[in-house]
């Protein structure tokens, strides 16, 4: 018996190695996408609204800015609407009011894609 919970203990750490390795690489690809298909522009807040989406029985609301943007692409302004995915950039969102300028990352080569990362 002691032998099957040692087997399972050394199994148990191979799975959770596999795990963290495994969250290691989505962060190492998210960075390399941001890197190679993203830059860094300096957006306009034209306003704020609440973005809300169905979860199967759930409904997840999140605040969002609206803002206006150079994008690389086409070198022409667009708007668009940027939900920040940290809690960090949430944060900035609370302290920010129309007119602030904000850092965003526009895709280099579809004009109508922001994010905040």
């Amino acid at each position: 018996m002691r032998a099957f919970f040692y087997s399972f203990a050394k199994v148990s750490g191979v799975i959770r190695m596999l795990i963290v390795v495994a969250g290691l690489c989505l962060i190492a690809y998210s960075w390399a996408d941001n890197k190679l298909n993203y830059t860094e522009v300096s957006a306009d807040i034209l306003g704020f609204e609440t973005v809300c989406e169905e979860k199967g029985k759930k409904r997840i609301c999140r605040d969002g800015a609206y803002v206006a943007y150079r994008s690389p692409a086409d070198g022409l302004m667009h708007q668009g609407t940027v939900i920040p995915s940290s809690a960090r950039k949430s944060l900035e969102l609370t302290h920010l009011k129309p007119g602030d300028r904000w850092t965003v990352l526009a895709h280099d080569d579809k004009a109508d894609v922001v994010k905040v990362d």
